[in-house]
Formats: C-alpha cells, sequence, structure tokens
C-alpha cells in the first residue's frame, strides 16, 4: 500500500452501480476510514426512479456533498459509464478517476444500452415495467461463485432498487474529449476483460485482480490497495 502520509492527503468518493446499493461499496469505505483515508458513498438508489433524465439525477447526487479535496473517484460496474460526468463537475478537485469491473463510455457523443444487454434486461423486466432486483437475475450456482456469505448476500439486498426499465432506454451525454489522462481501470472478474483491453488500448494505467465481480465488497483491502496503487502511479 502507499505510504500513509500521502494517502490520508486524499480522500475517496464511491460511486455505486445503479443495479446495487450504497452497501455494497461501505466494506471499501470501512477499510479505507481504517487507513486515515475519508471516504464517501452517495446513495443513489432514489435516483433511478426519476421519472426524467434520470442519469442527471444521478450524477447531481453522486457530487452533491463531495469529499474534501483531492480526491480520487472510483467507480464500480454500471457507475462507469457516468465518471466523465462526475468528473467534469468535480473539475480539478478530483485528481484521479478509477474504474473497478466497470462500464466505460464512448469518447464524446452519447452512450446507449447494447442490444444484447437490453435483451437481458427485457427478460428480467415484469409486466409493469421494473426490473428484478439485480441478484435475482442469476442462479444460486452464480451468486455462490461471487463469493458471498449468507450474511452478506442479505445486506446487499438490503439496499438494492427494483430499477425501472426506462432507465436503460435514455442515451446519456458524454462529454467530449473527456480527461482521460487522469482515469484508470481495475478489472477483478474477467467478464470485464474486453473492457481492460479498451483502457490499456486508451494507454491507462491498469490492473487486473484475480476475482469476482463482487471482490469491491468482498475483497475491499486488496481492492484498496490496487486503488491506490493506479493512482499513485498516475
Amino acid at each position: 500500500m502507499n505510504d500513509p502520509a500521502a494517502t490520508t492527503r486524499r480522500s475517496l468518493l464511491l460511486v455505486h452501480s445503479p443495479l446495487l446499493g450504497p452497501s455494497s461499496l461501505r466494506p471499501l469505505a470501512a477499510v479505507a476510514a481504517s487507513d486515515g483515508i475519508e471516504a464517501s458513498v452517495p446513495d443513489l438508489t432514489n435516483t433511478v426512479h426519476a421519472p426524467r433524465d434520470a442519469w442527471l439525477r444521478l450524477v447531481e447526487a453522486a457530487v452533491a456533498a463531495p469529499p474534501r479535496a483531492p480526491m480520487i473517484v472510483v467507480g464500480h460496474s454500471g457507475a462507469g459509464v457516468f465518471l466523465p460526468l462526475i468528473q467534469q463537475r468535480l473539475e480539478s478537485s478530483a485528481v484521479g478517476v478509477v474504474f473497478v469491473d466497470a462500464q466505460i463510455p464512448p469518447e464524446g457523443g452519447v452512450h446507449t444500452t447494447r442490444p444484447d444487454i437490453g435483451a437481458l434486461l427485457d427478460s428480467v423486466t415484469g409486466k409493469d415495467g421494473t426490473m428484478a432486483k439485480w441478484i435475482d437475475w442469476w442462479s444460486p450456482e452464480d451468486i455462490r461463485s461471487l463469493g458471498l456469505q449468507p450474511h452478506q448476500e442479505a445486506d446487499l439486498m438490503a439496499d438494492m432498487p427494483a430499477v425501472p426499465r426506462r432507465f436503460f432506454d435514455t442515451p446519456i451525454p458524454i462529454p467530449d474529449g473527456w480527461p482521460r489522462s487522469k482515469f484508470a481501470y481495475l478489472r477483478s472478474s474477467s467478464a470485464y476483460e474486453e473492457q481492460l483491453a479498451a483502457a490499456r488500448a486508451s494507454g491507462w494505467k491498469t490492473r487486473r485482480l484475480e476475482g469476482t465481480h463482487l471482490s469491491i465488497y468482498t475483497q475491499p483491502d486488496t481492492v484498496l490497495s490496487a486503488i491506490l496503487d493506479l493512482v499513485g502511479r498516475a
């Protein structure tokens, strides 16, 4: 891990996936706090229900009460799409942005949901237009492969939102020329190998962990160390 004197001068803004709740990042925040690093985990779960411009409500909620500057912004999974917008709002306060097993948006224009992902979302959407909670998309074997203990599964379920399908229908504007030199990528599961390759092709600093998509929750010490290593070399 980096020199404690250096890391305590930074803080962490932790952005959870729209399909998960803030509990998915609280173990990481707790480990950071034990190292003397201020960490904030905004609760974004209500923003997905906004009837219009839910993406904008999510970004606004993420930056409403940021930790002290300079900060490292960390986004997990689907939160990656919003990181350039969040970094743009924070401007120079954000000294680094780390995608953890996260989607990388385009370099500009708009982000839209891929057809194959859209088909998956359709398959878990009920007649009322609301998707099943993310953890219910998968088989018991899939969930066990994530390394979750029963109490951890219950913890994640407690604030996991049932997201309206329409949340993924709205194109999300991406800032043109977002400052990719500040960005880094941490891959924790094989499902994000393609995203890791794209980050490397763009010249980002990258790390590969042999874990699961929820290593950010189940292995917070390892993930925090990798995040600080990435930003420390930025």
